[in-house]
């Protein structure tokens, strides 16, 4: 078992990352192996959105505020608080909210 304390969490801003949107994104554990399990916050305020490409599996559950999220195939969700997402390898979205959002995530994908 593995405790890591509130204030020992670093996620860095979607701006760090070269995203143009206000908000914050960074992975806080992998687990070791060959597919290995990532987890993570994600918030976002109102000021832009922005494309993601997904080239692997990954569940995202809205904590706060709430996400628009739309896809390639026309699909366009609200997502709040309790809402879960599954993005799927190949799936290509855009992320938006009217105010705010923060959400946590585990993913599979190769290590980085």
């Amino acid at each position: 078992m593995k405790l890591i304390p509130r204030d020992q969490i670093k996620v860095p801003t979607l701006k760090e990352l070269g995203i143009d949107a206000d908000g914050m994104l960074g992975d806080i554990l992998q687990t070791p192996g060959e597919g290995p399990m990532t987890c993570g916050f994600f918030k976002m305020n109102s000021s832009g959105s922005f494309n993601f490409d997904y080239s692997y599996e990954e569940f995202k559950v809205v904590l706060e505020g709430e996400f628009t999220i739309s896809d390639n195939k026309m699909n366009k969700f609200v997502g709040k608080p309790g809402d879960l997402f599954h993005f799927q390898n190949g799936d290509k979205i855009t992320f938006d909210t009217n105010s705010f959002g923060l959400a946590f995530y585990v993913s599979q994908r190769k290590k980085e």
